[in-house]
Parts: structure tokens; sequence; C-alpha cells
């Protein structure tokens, strides 16, 4: 029996037998679906929670965590409103920390929800974690993002990634893995469940392992196509299976479904609708109870082969309890609602059996209970979260002071001829070049970090042509050293031609050169320049923390990490040792 049903109250109680009892199809059906508010205008909003009753919403973090709890506020009052009044469970995405997703608009809020500036925690990524090779870190990291989401309102988590990482070229997986091992990422999956328990209801978030049952061995992004694994069972239990099962055993509130045709389980139907994987593997042969959620219904995996009403219906007919029913543009809101009446038609039709759509519900109102959003008695409780307080919470000195601890602790000295590292206190002009706008944080970590004049070189593209390679080449070869930034990652599994050529011309100057690899670390997997450094990144703001990780390695600190991946002719825990 898994920590999560020995720990909790799991009962159904008298209060949710009468909430079964009483709500109409259309309320039940809003409980199993999570919306994404961002899309909608402040009338649809209200509409969609308290007429519709949808039972949770996505939300992506803004740069104010003051208005981040503010926005959550009106949201549980929207939810209020509701026949049922019953509270919502507030979602996200942070695999990263509470920096980690897209910002939000402040919008009309009041103006104390909109003073301050700053803005969540950015954590490494779960690569990054892994390169540590210490799962005391994914707990830390997983329970400070705890703390900080709930102190803005949000009580879910879509984390951590359970997928291992087997595949080099995966476009949509990467760095969200903590490595290509399936015992390294099931010890890092089970501290990260364990942190985000937290200390109890009130600073507690709801973990979510995905993307069952893996999404590590794909060369298609379900959120464009539909993936299809042709990994035999063995394979399965072997590689993809055991990091999920580690999650269950060390209680996980949730598990995200991946929109993967799995062969070897399901040959006609991806994970999300089918009830081979969903009910026969995951609830029979693992024996999980908790929630089953699904990847979001807007992605190219499901939408294009089933449409989103009838996958709404086939994805709980399956065994999944609520559904990402994300969309958007202008027609998101009636496109969310369809979903909704969907589902509502299916229940009071008989078409998903009153048996199926209880079991969900249960599961709703029992992960409510656990996040103190519902009392034993089933009657709401704790909605409200205080924006001054969020302000003090989130992004705290001490939070980020851990997070680049961390960091530090991951970075991989790939390999070094001998140039690292470079002199800190030298007079000297650094080139910092490449094609993304982490050119600039570098740069400005250097800056922070050295003596000298920094230079800086950035393609007009991810693909620079031969006459902007020959420009960054005239700019290497009249400085004293150069760190060029590489980038392939998620959408983009492999440099392009232009950034090869680039890499190349530099190299052959005759001044030390560096290599950061921004995001994944099959970059360095030929020994193209002096030096390679492994920062396991993102192309997103939130990857300054890392890159400032990777300038320290370069000018000087001593990086703690290990590959957590194969890259080239390197194995699984190489490091290069000054």
């Amino acid at each position: 029996m898994s920590d999560r049903e020995t720990t909790e109250d799991t009962g159904s109680g008298d209060a949710v037998d009468r909430l079964v009892d009483e709500l109409s199809p259309r309320e039940l059906a809003g409980q199993l679906v999570v919306s994404l508010p961002q899309f909608l205008s402040e009338s649809e909003q209200r509409r969609i929670f308290a007429e519709y009753g949808v039972g949770a919403a996505i939300v992506r973090t803004p740069n104010n965590p003051a208005y981040m709890a503010a926005f959550t506020n009106r949201l549980q009052e929207y939810a209020a409103a509701s026949s049922a009044g019953l509270p919502l469970l507030v979602t996200g995405d942070f695999a990263d920390g509470s920096a980690s997703s897209m910002p939000l608009q402040t919008g009309d809020l009041p103006p104390t929800a909109r003073d301050g500036s700053q803005g969540g925690t950015a954590f490494p990524t779960a690569m990054a974690l892994g390169a540590t090779g210490d799962p005391a870190n994914a707990r830390t990291a997983a329970a400070v993002t705890a703390r900080e989401l709930r102190a803005m309102g949000v009580h879910w988590n879509f984390a951590p990634v359970a997928d291992v990482n087997t595949t080099p070229e995966n476009p949509v997986i990467g760095v969200r893995s903590f490595g290509e091992r399936p015992e390294r990422v099931g010890a890092f999956v089970t501290a990260a469940v364990e942190g985000y328990r937290g200390g109890g209801a009130d600073d507690r978030v709801l973990a979510t392992a995905k993307h069952f049952p893996g999404h590590g061995d794909t060369t298609v992004d379900s959120h464009s196509g539909l993936p299809v694994v042709d990994a035999d069972r063995e394979t399965l239990d072997e590689v993809h299976l055991p990091p999920f099962e580690r999650a269950i055993e060390a209680g996980v509130d949730s598990i995200m479904t991946a929109h993967v045709v799995t062969e070897a389980l399901d040959d006609e139907r991806p994970a999300t609708l089918s009830p081979a994987v969903l009910t026969g593997l995951l609830r029979e042969e693992l024996g999980y109870d908790g929630l089953i959620v699904t990847d979001s219904m807007d992605m190219a995996g499901v939408k294009d082969g089933w449409g989103r009403e009838e996958a709404a219906v086939r994805a709980i007919a399956a065994g999944a309890d609520v559904l990402i029913a994300v969309s958007k543009g202008e027609n998101a809101f009636e496109e969310q609602v369809r979903t909704v009446e969907a589902i509502a038609e299916a229940i009071w039709s008989g078409d998903l059996p009153a048996e199926r759509v209880e079991a969900a519900l249960r599961r709703v109102l029992d992960a409510k209970r656990r996040v103190g959003l519902l009392d034993r008695q089933g009657k709401p409780a704790g909605r409200r979260r205080d924006p001054l307080a969020a302000t003090a919470t989130v992004g705290a000195p001490a939070h980020r002071e851990t997070a680049a601890r961390i960091a530090r602790e991951g970075v991989t000295v790939v390999h070094d001829d001998g140039v690292l590292p470079f002199d800190p206190d030298a007079a000297a002009t650094t080139l910092v070049a490449g094609v993304t706008d982490a050119v600039t944080r570098v740069a400005e970590a250097v800056r922070d970090r050295a003596n000298g004049d920094v230079v800086t070189w950035r393609a007009a593209s991810r693909d620079p042509g031969e006459s902007e390679v020959a420009a960054a080449g005239t700019l290497a070869d009249d400085v004293d050293r150069v760190v060029v930034v590489t980038h392939s990652g998620r959408g983009r599994p492999r440099r392009s031609d232009g950034q090869l050529r680039l890499v190349e011309r530099l190299a052959v100057s005759s001044v030390p050169v560096a290599t950061v690899a921004q995001e994944l670390p099959y970059d360095l997997a030929i020994r193209e320049t002096d030096a390679g450094v492994a920062a396991y990144g993102s192309d997103t703001p939130t990857g300054l923390t890392h890159l400032e990780a990777a300038v320290e390695a370069v000018f000087g600190a001593t990086p703690g990490g290990r590959l957590p991946v194969t890259v080239g002719e390197y194995p699984v825990g190489h490091r290069t040792d000054r």
C-alpha cells in the first residue's frame, strides 16, 4: 500500500456520497475538467467556473507573486458562486520552480496585487538535478517550489517528469528528464514526490508523475503529432515503467497520461484513450488508485485523430479522472464549454457508466481534501491566499541561493584541453557568441565574474548564414578568449547547420574557445572546441540560473556535475576534473 493511501484520509464518507448524489451531470462533468483561464475574458472566466462548475484551473506564473495570489483568489470566488460551491484545484506546469511557466497579464486586479516585481524561484531542470547525483536536491527543489506555489494559491503541480530519456533526438523530453537510466530517474522522481508533499496540507502540492507509460523513447512531439513507441514489453518493464512504479510506491498523488501509442500495450490508441493502458496496466497491474490526469487535450496527439469532445469522453471511459481541456485562441471559451457538455451528455446517456464517473469524482474530492480545500465533512475551506504574504515567500533570497547552489552542483565540464579556467583577473577581452538570447545573459554573467571587456555577437536567426559566421570569426580573431553558447533542445533536438559552421569557425581562431551547451548536453558529443561545459538549461528566462553556473565553471568555480546521459564517447557519470 502506498504512502498516499496510508497517510491520508481517503475514505469517501457521507459528505462525498452526498455530493455524488446531488451534483447534476453537468456539475459532475465540470469537476473532471481543468480550464485554462488565461485565454478567457473575465466574464468568460466567471462563467466557466460559476455556471459550468469546472473544478480546476491551470495557471501560468506572472512576474508578480502578489498578482498570482489575487488572481487565484478571484478564480476561487467564481467557483464559490457555482451551485455546488466546490473550491478549485489550481494547477500548473512548474517542473523547474515557480518561475518556470509562461507569464499572465495583470488585467484589472487591485493595485495592491500589482505592486512589486520579483518573480518566483527558477530551479535547475530535471537533467541538471540528475547531474548532481544527489536526489536530495530534487527533494529540496520540490519542497521550496511547493511552498512558493501554495503561497500563490496553487495546489497541484504537473511534475516530476518520470520519462527515461533514451533517445537523444527526443524533441519534447530532453532536459525535462532526470536521465537515461531508470534507476536514477526513479530515485529522483521519488525524492521530488516526497518534496512536493511538504510538511502538511498547508504547504503540500499534489505531485504528478508524467507521461505514462513513457515518452522518453520518441522522436515525434505529441504537441504536433502522434508518437509511436515500438519497444517490446520487456523493454517497457525494464526501462520505462520502473520510475512510475517508484512514484506509486512513494505515494504520488496523480499520474499524467501520454498521447503516445505504445504498441506493446495498445497498437491502435494513444495511452490517454486506452483502457488497456490506463485501467489494465496502471490500475490493475500496477495497483495505482490515485488521480489519473490527461495531458492537454488540445495537443495534436489526440485532438487531430479523435476531436476534442470524442477524445474527452474516450479518455474518461478509458480510466482518466481529470482532463486538461485547455483551448487557445478566439474560440477558447466555446471549445472548453463543448468539452464539459460532451462529458455531461455521456453521463446523462449512460455512455459513461455511473460507477466510472463516481470513482473519478471521489478521487477529485479526495485530492481537494488532501490540500486543505475541503474539510473532512466535505465543506469548503482554505480558499484564499494573502498577496502580501506571497510576495514575502515567493522568490525569497534564501530560495534563490538554494537554486544557485544546486545549479553549480549540476554543471558538468565534459572536456577540457587545459584552457579552463579562464583567468577572471586578467585584463582580457572575451567574445560571447551564439544564436539565442542566452548570449546576452552569458555576457552579463561574464562581466559579473571577470575583468576585461566583453564583446557579444548573436546571429539574426538560429541558423546563421556564411556571412554571419565569417563576421563572428573576424571578431574572434581580435579578442583574447571566446565563449560560444550552443543550443539544441525542446522542438530543436539537433543544432542547425549554421550553428555547426559557427562553432567550427570559432574553433580555428588562435585563442582559447569554450563551448557552453545551453540546454541539451548532446551538443558536446563531438569535441569541437578547447573545452565543453554542459549547463542543462532551457531556452527561457528561467535558464539564467544554469547559465550563471556554467560561466562560474568557465572562470574558475569547481562544478560538481556528472553526465546523467551518454554524450557521444562520454558515458553516464563522466566529468573532466581539473
